[in-house]
Order: structure tokens, then sequence, then C-alpha cells
């Protein structure tokens, strides 16, 4: 889980640190008057840096991870009742 966490994590400061250095780019090639030549080039990383939308695969590591935790407070409980019995079980044992 945690694995799949740090994927997203990265994936986001990747399209983060891109969108800064996209900006510096445009701004530069701006103020040198390349800005035909920009456009021309980064029309397509455009389009594809937009395409990683990490908010599915988000939504999707929330999702697991609340059914995992459910699964582990259900298994514990059940973990819990079963060592309180064996307990019962002895202390009554003894009792006799």
């Amino acid at each position: 889980m945690s694995t799949l966490w740090l994927s997203v994590s990265s994936i986001e400061t990747l399209n983060r640190d891109w969108s800064k250095a996209y900006r510096a780019f445009k701004n530069a090639s701006i103020k040198g008057h390349r800005g035909d030549l920009f456009n021309l080039d980064i029309r397509g990383d455009v389009k594809d840096v937009r395409a990683l939308d990490t908010k599915f695969l988000r939504d999707a590591v929330k999702q697991k991870s609340s059914r995992f935790d459910s699964r582990a407070i259900g298994w514990a409980t059940l973990l819990g009742a079963l060592v309180a019995a064996a307990v019962g079980l002895i202390a009554g044992l003894i009792g006799k």
C-alpha cells in the first residue's frame, strides 16, 4: 500500500516540477522572442503531462486503504475475542 502512495506522490511531484519548468521555459522563450519555436516544441508535451491525472489512482488507493483498515480491525477484533475466550476457558477450568 505504501508503495502505491509513494508512486502517486512521485507522479504529482514530477508534475509540479514539470509545470514550474514549463512556465520558466515559456517565459524565457517569450523574452527571447522565440515563442513560435517554443509552441511547436511543447505542444505534445503539454498534452502528455496533462493526461497524467492522478485523481483516479489516488481515489483507488484511498478506497483500498480503507478496506484494508476495516479488514485489519475486523481481524484484530476476532483475534481479541478468541484470546478472551481462551483466557475465560482456562480461568474456568482452574476455578473448578
